[in-house]
This record gives structure tokens, C-alpha cells and sequence, in this order.
């Protein structure tokens, strides 16, 4: 977590806490289902973006920036148990669109910013599993030859 903060206060500017919030999000337990969580958080997250990316680009009402955050997080909570990546992808418009609005800033920048910072994350977490996975082998290898995982 220290370092998803500093990489993403580093590379992100003022905006970096999307980057840690992304890591987090990416490596939420539980850890058993860690890979197939982390890669719906991610494909939802992609599509949330660039959905609001080209949202953004046709419409200019806030109005309707209003009613499709509130109408979008009510609908992420009901598909969540039908559809992680659905639900990942309806709350990733909910939030870029009430952070656009609150921050008065174009849905688009921020849409872009949070492509980004999820494509960094994926990176770090991969980086993380790596190092993980390495270390699990030095300090334990029987362990590791006896869970077969390698």
C-alpha cells in the first residue's frame, strides 16, 4: 500500500489517490478467488471508463451526468450477484461521473486518468504476485512442491 501511495502521488500528481484506491480495489481478499476477482475488477473498470469516455463525448447535460451516476450505482448493487464485471463496470461510471460533477471537471479527463491508474495497478499487483510467488519458493520450497503449485 506505501508503495502504490507514492507511485501514485509520484506519476499521478493530485489525482494519485486513484492509483492506490485502484491497487486496493485489485487486491481486495478473499485471496482464494484474488486472480478471477482482480481481472473482473479490471475488465469492468476498462469498460466503466471508456464507456463514460464516449458518454462524455455525446452528451454535455449535467443533468443527465446526474441521473446516470445516481441511476448507475442503484443498478451496480442489484447486478453484483448475477455479474461482477457488470457491476464493476456500472459502479466505475457512477464514480467517474459523481467525481466529474463534485470536482466540476470534464468526465472525460478523469475517465482517462483512471485508465491510467488501472493499467498501473495491474502492473504493480502483477509485480507484487511475482515477487510473492518468488519468495514463497526461497523461504518454503517443500511447502510449495507439496501444494504442487510449481
Amino acid at each position: 500500500m506505501v508503495i502504490s501511495i507514492g507511485f501514485g502521488t509520484r506519476y499521478f500528481g493530485s489525482h494519485g489517490y486513484w492509483f492506490s484506491l485502484t491497487f486496493v480495489l485489485l487486491a481486495l481478499p478473499p485471496h482464494a478467488q484474488l486472480f478471477d476477482h482482480t481481472l473482473k475488477r479490471v475488465m469492468g473498470t476498462l469498460v466503466g471508463a471508456i464507456l463514460v469516455i464516449v458518454i462524455g463525448k455525446f452528451i454535455d447535460s449535467t443533468t443527465v451526468h446526474i441521473l446516470l451516476a445516481t441511476i448507475s450505482q442503484l443498478f451496480a448493487v442489484r447486478l453484483m450477484p448475477v455479474s461482477y464485471v457488470g457491476a464493476t463496470t456500472l459502479l466505475t461510471i457512477g464514480i467517474l461521473e459523481m467525481v466529474a460533477l463534485s470536482n466540476q471537471v470534464s468526465v472525460d479527463a478523469i475517465a482517462f486518468e483512471r485508465l491510467g491508474a488501472v493499467g498501473a495497478a495491474a502492473l504493480l499487483a502483477i509485480g507484487l504476485v511475482v515477487v510473492g510467488v518468488l519468495m514463497f519458493r526461497i523461504i518454503a520450497p517443500e511447502e510449495w512442491r507439496s501444494q504442487k503449485l510449481g
